[in-house]
Order: C-alpha cells, then structure tokens, then sequence
C-alpha cells in the first residue's frame, strides 16, 4: 500500500496553520441538534458549507470564510493561502458558554 500524502504531514500547512490560525476540532456527532452555544455554532457553519466534516476556517464572528474537503496538501495549502489573502478582523461577539445543552 502506498503511502498517502495529507495536509497534516505537510510541514507548509502545519507551518501556516501554527503561525496563522487558531485550530480547534469540534465533535460533530450531533452537534447541529444542541440547544446551545456550540449548536448554534455548528449550524451556521453546516448552513454555509454544508457539513462540518473538511477543514473550515471561521472568522472571529463565526462566518465562514473558507473550506475544504480535500485534505491533499496543495488543496488545503490553496485554500488557506486564498483565506489569508482575504482576511479582515472583525469584532467578536460574546457567547454563554454557560449555557450548555445537558443532552452532550
């Protein structure tokens, strides 16, 4: 069997992606059917791209501003050079985090 290349093995994307973003990982096993902070997170960015699996970049409002499924290093390289090129900083909202959905 062949081995096959990620982005996560690519020294580039794991460059960029420490120097550049703030990465954090959420279970999206039932996360659009929570009745809290993280739900209503889950569901804007499942509304704009359609599904939480892939690699999402989010702004600090919660828009999603970039996205890809394809985990080949050029195709995240691509599209994370392409979010940088089109970032702004935008003011972030507060979020109850108290408020968590007892269910999860």
């Amino acid at each position: 069997m062949a081995f096959r290349a990620t982005a996560f093995n690519d020294a580039k994307v794991v460059d960029l992606l420490k120097k550049e973003f703030v990465c954090v990982g959420i279970a999206h096993n039932g996360a659009g059917r929570r009745k809290d902070a993280e739900g209503d997170f889950a569901r804007k960015i499942i509304g704009k791209g359609g599904t939480l699996q892939g690699l999402h970049v989010i702004n600090t409002r919660g828009d999603l501003v970039g996205y890809v499924y394809d985990f080949r290093p050029e195709s995240v390289l691509a599209m994370l050079t392409k979010t940088l090129k089109k970032y702004e900083h935008v003011d972030a909202p507060d979020i109850a985090f108290n408020m968590k959905d007892k269910r999860f």
